[in-house]
């Protein structure tokens, strides 16, 4: 009888150690999931100060104004727009470098590094928190 106690007592504990990593672990793993998640207002405010608006659209998370007809920096109309492109829709060239180079988005955006022979249009503007939430939200919506 005091050896079915003990048994009874170690798989006890050993369900409430259990319980409590799963637990944390979960909690862990839902946290991880939510700090990927964009926040539409930094990323509205982010797209804003570092002038992207001026030349972008992005539908994916409805920011900016469809622009008058401007000049294609590359010279044809790939994008099926009318000017810079929509950031919603990444060209496959663009795709490609980034599967290529994690850090190619970074260096196209503050213009090291050219995509199909040319810079980015301008230099990017903003702060480095600005650039690094840009990035993972074009780099999310690509997946």
């Amino acid at each position: 009888m005091f050896k079915a106690y003990k048994v009874a007592c170690a798989v006890l504990l050993l369900g409430v150690f259990l319980s409590g990593t799963l637990l944390a672990a979960g909690k862990a793993a839902s946290s991880t999931a939510q700090s990927t998640k964009i926040d539409v207002k930094k990323l509205e405010s982010a797209f804003k100060n570092s002038k992207c608006i001026q030349c972008h659209t992005w539908d994916t998370y409805k920011l900016g104004k469809p622009q008058k007809k401007v000049e294609d920096p590359f010279g044809s109309d790939q994008f099926g727009t009318s000017g810079p492109p929509d950031l919603s829709k990444l060209s496959p060239e663009l795709v490609k470098e980034i599967s290529r180079s994690k850090t190619f988005l970074e260096e196209y955006l503050i213009r090291k590094v050219k995509l199909r022979g040319k810079q980015h249009g301008f230099m990017f503007k903003g702060d480095g928190e600005d650039l690094k939430l840009l990035i993972r939200a074009l780099l999310q919506q690509k997946k």
